[in-house]
């Protein structure tokens, strides 16, 4: 379960405020500054390649974009959806039905 992984994941890195994705330093030191867009797009590139995918296709979009695709197979609330992934106009989230 993804909401039981990420609790996981604050308990183990003792995380209680702040950046919930953060620099891991290779000593596996946490910091404190949030991870940069560009180090998420590096991260999910590495990973769809692990899994046999092209890396040109993925970045850290992709999380986003999945996760609103996934709630609108769902039939989740629109609005949930807007505020979950912090769209400001739900004209960008309208789906053709087709």
């Amino acid at each position: 379960c993804p909401v039981q992984a990420v609790l996981d994941w604050q308990v183990v890195a003792g995380i209680t405020t702040g950046p919930l994705f953060r620099r891991l330093y290779r000593s596996d030191r946490l910091g404190r500054e949030r991870l940069t867009p560009q180090r998420v797009a590096l991260i999910i590139k590495r990973l769809a390649r692990a899994v046999g995918l092209d890396p040109e296709r993925y970045a850290g979009h992709s999380l986003r974009s999945g996760f609103l695709t996934s709630a609108a197979h769902a039939h989740a609330s629109i609005f949930k959806m807007a505020d979950q992934s912090r769209h400001k106009s739900l004209d960008v989230l309208r789906v053709d039905g087709d």
